[in-house]
């Protein structure tokens, strides 16, 4: 669980951000075993179905199964790796600590090794049994090393969803639930057909060392979001020594990043 290794806090209204603000934080720098067990899960979790999974890992054994079906699709370079952990954390903070759901994993859809897939990280959303209440574009940043223009290269990612009519990844989400006949995906039209746009909101998760981290990322966002009409939330994710725990993650599944 997530909540065992990190806490959070949403910070109060301050005069001159346009967004909202929620920092987190680790409940204890020695907690490397946590983390490491968690992202196992998630990271199984988000590259394959359940069923399909169940499937193979019944007629393969379990260690061929994550060889040949799970390893396979993790990337060997440093930056996509990074980018990948940034991935799964959003999606587990949304999940765990908001109250979304992610109607699609993008990850299950990766073929090949260092295969990149195109548009927003993933989309998020807010539901009832007859519609969406609630449709949530998400960003998100790593940043092992100090730099303060990360955030505002996300929003701008994100303000291209909002000028497409249906963004690339809401073209890919939609794609893969008519694949599976899931029945989201009626109530994804619907709410696209029915113009409710203004529901649309938006989120970048940024997760930075700690020792790195700097609040003029926050400034300099402003200074590009006075305009935006839509709810724009930004996760702050300090990490202690975080490039040694991404590191240490993947070396902990039988991967060591690249040089």
């Amino acid at each position: 669980m997530i909540s065992d290794w990190l806490t959070f806090k949403q910070r109060e209204s301050k005069s001159g951000l346009t967004f909202d603000v929620i920092d987190y934080d680790e409940k204890s720098a020695e907690n490397s075993k946590i983390i490491n067990e968690d992202f196992k899960n998630i990271l199984i979790q988000n590259t394959l179905d359940y069923d399909i999974l169940k499937q193979l890992a019944e007629s393969l054994g379990w260690e061929k199964t994550k060889q040949e079906f799970i390893l396979k699709t993790i990337p060997k370079k440093k930056n996509m790796k990074k980018g990948r952990f940034g991935e799964i954390l959003s999606s587990s903070i949304l999940e765990e600590f908001h109250n979304y759901s992610i109607p699609i994993h993008k990850l299950q859809y990766v073929i090949s090794t260092d295969q990149s897939l195109p548009g927003t990280d993933l989309i998020a959303i807010k539901k009832n049994d007859s519609e969406i209440l609630e449709m949530c574009f998400v960003e998100a940043k790593v940043r092992t090393g100090y730099d303060i223009n990360a955030i505002s290269e996300a929003f701008e990612q994100l303000e291209n969803d909002i000028h497409d009519g249906i963004p690339t990844m809401l073209r890919f989400v939609m794609a893969r639930l008519a694949e599976k006949k899931d029945p989201i995906l009626q109530l994804m039209i619907n709410y696209h057909l029915s113009r409710r746009i203004d529901r649309d909101t938006f989120r970048i998760v940024g997760l930075y060392d700690k020792k790195h981290w700097n609040q003029k990322s926050l400034t300099n966002l402003t200074k590009i979001t006075s305009g935006f009409r839509n709810k724009l939330v930004v996760d702050v994710i300090q990490i202690n020594d975080l490039k040694n725990k991404v590191e240490q993650f993947y070396k902990s599944i039988g991967w060591e990043l690249d040089e």
